[in-house]
């Protein structure tokens, strides 16, 4: 659990920099280091993990205004959370109003 959780913070850290200072190799390597953490949190079965991976790689389709994709991903991401954490956690509300953002 901890690489994972290292990983998807290394990988966040480098898509959202890349993203200021449009960078396309660093969000590349951003985006490949999430894929890793995000298949680590699957093998771990850390389904909160894979839910927040996620909810971030919706968030960053937003902000690059892919709405489609960022509600496919999103959806997934809400999907996990109300079956791990449930609809009143707020992490699931928080989810929630994003995807209500999108709509």
């Amino acid at each position: 659990l901890g690489e994972a959780n290292v990983l998807q913070a290394i990988g966040q850290t480098r898509i959202i920099a890349a993203l200021n200072e449009r960078n396309q190799e660093q969000y590349e390597q951003g985006m490949s280091i999430l894929q890793e953490s995000f298949g680590l949190h699957e093998a771990i079965g850390d389904r909160v993990g894979q839910a927040n991976t996620l909810m971030f790689l919706s968030r960053v389709a937003a902000s690059l205004g892919q709405k489609e994709q960022a509600l496919e991903i999103g959806e997934a991401a809400l999907k996990l959370s109300l079956e791990v954490a449930g609809e009143n956690h707020p992490v699931t509300r928080s989810f929630l109003e994003f995807l209500r953002t999108l709509k």
